[in-house]
């Protein structure tokens, strides 16, 4: 049997329909919302121009990050990913180096690619908690560390060294109550999203590189299984579903 759903809509409520312009793919729209998270984390770690950026994890969320900090003006941008595929496609994101973080000098290469003091904003897009202990450890004096992805369980981090004496902040981004602007917070997600759109729509912000899979809406559910199997294949990053057969 087919299910259908069907919802009324108030169009006076701020936030609840965004209009997808000619200029934008059903594809490129189908990504609104991680674009909106994406930019969210952008906005709350106030990138200045020239300012460094660590990009921890290069799926779908960590290319769009990558794509924001470049239009930021941020430099370097650096991308940390164990696929190969990831890189090469943070490299076209607008990553200007791209690391393996199995590297033995990792850290070393991070600190030499922003300086020596270390990277001024990091975004934590892996979801994975073991993450934050070297973000905090490369990032510069006073620098931010966005808690990006969704990361589970929990991390030990070296109160001390890292968080205490570089006066580091640790920031979590998860746009809770951002429906509506107030003048301490103008960036609600409904002009987040309208923003998304518009620079896909100038071709500002690509997704033709990160769409990497069509398929049949009848698989989704082997397809989200992959997912909860951790059996994925790497070198899939963006997919779509086609409902077109019903």
């Amino acid at each position: 049997s087919h299910h259908g759903s069907q919802s009324l809509v108030d169009t006076r409520c701020p936030g609840t329909i965004n209009v997808i312009p000619s200029a934008v793919s059903d594809e490129a729209a189908g990504f609104l919302a991680l674009g909106d998270v994406a930019l969210h984390a952008v906005r709350r770690a106030e990138l200045q121009i020239g300012e460094s950026v660590i990009v921890y994890g290069a799926g779908m969320v960590g290319q769009l990050v990558i794509q924001f900090a470049r239009l930021s003006g941020a430099h370097p941008i650096i991308a940390v990913d164990p696929q190969a595929s990831r890189l090469a496609l943070a490299a076209q994101s607008g990553a200007t180096h791209v690391i393996d973080p199995s590297a033995a000098d990792l850290k070393s290469q991070i600190l030499n690619l922003a300086s020596l003091s270390g990277v001024e904003k990091s975004f934590m897009c892996a979801g994975v908690p073991e993450v934050l202990p070297p973000a905090l450890t490369c990032a510069a004096d006073r620098g931010k560390v966005m808690l990006t992805g969704s990361p589970s369980g929990a991390a030990s981090i070296p109160l001390r060294a890292d968080l205490l004496r570089k006066e580091l902040a640790i920031i979590g981004t998860y746009e809770s109550h951002l429906n509506v602007a107030h003048p301490y917070w103008p960036w609600t997600r409904d002009r987040n999203r309208e923003t998304y759109l518009r620079l896909v729509a100038e071709q500002q912000l690509r997704l033709d590189h990160l769409l990497s899979n069509v398929i049949p809406a009848v698989k989704a559910p082997a397809t989200y299984q992959q997912l909860l199997e951790a059996s994925f294949p790497a070198e899939h990053l963006g997919i779509v579903f086609d409902w077109s057969d019903g």
